[in-house]
């Protein structure tokens, strides 16, 4: 009896230690099985060891420090040295470009492309998410025509050589003027300031366009959107002859506060832009036209960057919704589009662009700001150093913030994502955690 007992204990114990070996072991290959994105978020394989979870990222590089490995080519003398970072939409660019608000003697616009956008087709301030400018809603590749990417370099061009004249009067009273200001732009507050002042009214014109006819958001209706595009270009229908006569209107209310903005930008000894809604295409015509201008290319790691666009509505593309695996696939695909032209463009213009990987940036940003100055040929100003120092100590832990993904996103979700994603870190020469 004793001996049956002993039997049945010992087949017990291995069901329990075969169970558990099945559970917490690693599938061989989710992916060779066409496991898809959905059927893999519930393959929670988060409970993982630590060391085996970090085993799994993909490593391929020395990681040397930007500050340490970059070379740099000379400014055209008595010419403004004009500057765009070019980054991804929650990728840290705007605690990044805080390295040139806080220069006094820089010209600093934050995200000006969205009023751009929203000339062309009509949308709603803010709702041009970048996302929908490389994605259709249905997740295919949208590749953006060729006068969009012409329009984005000459609009970057005439706003780094402060010509006003040029630039759509959507610009000039678009909503990021008083919202991100004084957080984002703080050299900016003399022209927004003036922006305060004036009628309402001026800030309206928007309303006028028929959302059946231009809908709110980029990338909700593409054939509405071209029709909108071609109806404003042409001023075709009462609608649209109201709204550009809003504008006009609108445009010498604001004459004066222009003035400011174009002083501010004129006596400027560096003229510099952020925006998240570039490709690099826009950026290969803008090294055409202007020999003179800088690119600072912004990188972060993809899975940091789907966990936090699923934090924000506003910026996460339409066909991922909530599913982050998806966010990381669209968003790897059409940033490793632009790495590639990148790579391409730094060999043609040795010593105009740099790349900067924000993960790294946040261990050490004093160093980087130095450096990044010393790409741009200028000393470090000591008030952006002050504001680092001040910022990234005691109040926020920014290597912790950068680095949250790896404790809050599922194991199984991890893994996928680095499928998705393995072209772009393989492209950016760092040693992925």
């Amino acid at each position: 009896m004793k001996a049956k007992r002993c039997l049945v204990v010992i087949i017990f114990g291995l069901i329990i230690v075969l169970l558990f070996y099945h559970l917490f072991t690693e599938p061989s290959s989710d992916n060779q099985n066409g496991l898809s994105p959905k059927k893999a978020k519930g393959k929670d394989l988060s409970d993982k060891s630590l060391d085996e979870y970090l085993r799994s990222f993909p490593r391929n590089a020395t990681g040397l420090k930007l500050y340490k490995n970059f070379q740099k080519a000379p400014f055209t003398p008595g010419s403004p040295k004009t500057v765009v970072v070019v980054t991804y939409q929650r990728s840290g660019s705007s605690f990044f470009g805080k390295i040139f608000d806080q220069n006094p003697n820089a010209f600093y616009v934050y995200e000006p492309l969205d009023a751009l956008y929203t000339s062309i087709y009509g949308t709603a301030e803010g709702w041009n998410t970048p996302s929908d400018i490389t994605s259709f809603w249905n997740g295919s590749e949208r590749i953006p025509p060729s006068d969009d990417v012409d329009k984005v370099a000459h609009f970057l061009h005439s706003l780094l050589h402060c010509k006003t004249d040029d630039l759509p009067t959507e610009f000039f009273r678009h909503k990021y003027w008083a919202k991100m200001t004084g957080a984002f732009q703080t050299q900016q507050k003399p022209y927004s300031a003036c922006l305060s002042k004036l009628d309402r009214s001026v800030f309206r014109c928007g309303d006028i366009l028929p959302e059946s006819q231009c809908p709110a958001r980029l990338g909700e209706d593409w054939h509405k959107l071209w029709l909108c595009k071609q109806s404003l270009i042409q001023s075709y229908g009462s609608a649209y002859l109201r709204y550009q006569l809003c504008n006009y209107e609108t445009r010498q209310s604001l004459e004066p506060c222009i003035e400011i903005l174009s002083q501010n930008c004129t006596s400027a000894e560096m003229r510099v832009t952020k925006t998240v809604r570039a490709t690099m295409p826009s950026i290969r015509t803008l090294l055409e036209i202007d020999t003179n201008v800088r690119i600072v290319n912004l990188v972060r790691d993809p899975r940091a960057v789907a966990l936090s666009r699923m934090s924000f509505f506003s910026t996460r593309g339409s066909f991922s919704k909530n599913n982050r695996i998806l966010e990381a696939k669209i968003f790897c695909r059409s940033v490793t589009r632009d790495l590639n032209l990148f790579n391409e463009l730094r060999q043609q213009h040795p010593g105009k662009l740099i790349q900067v990987i924000y993960d790294d940036f946040v261990k050490d940003p004093q160093e980087y700001a130095k450096a990044i100055y010393e790409f741009l040929d200028s000393p470090p100003p000591q008030e952006t150093l002050r504001w680092l120092s001040i910022n990234t100590k005691g109040k926020r832990n920014s290597t912790n913030i950068a680095d949250q993904w790896q404790s809050r996103i599922p194991y199984g979700e991890v893994r996928l994502i680095n499928e998705f994603c393995k072209e772009y870190l393989d492209l950016i020469p760092y040693p992925w955690a």
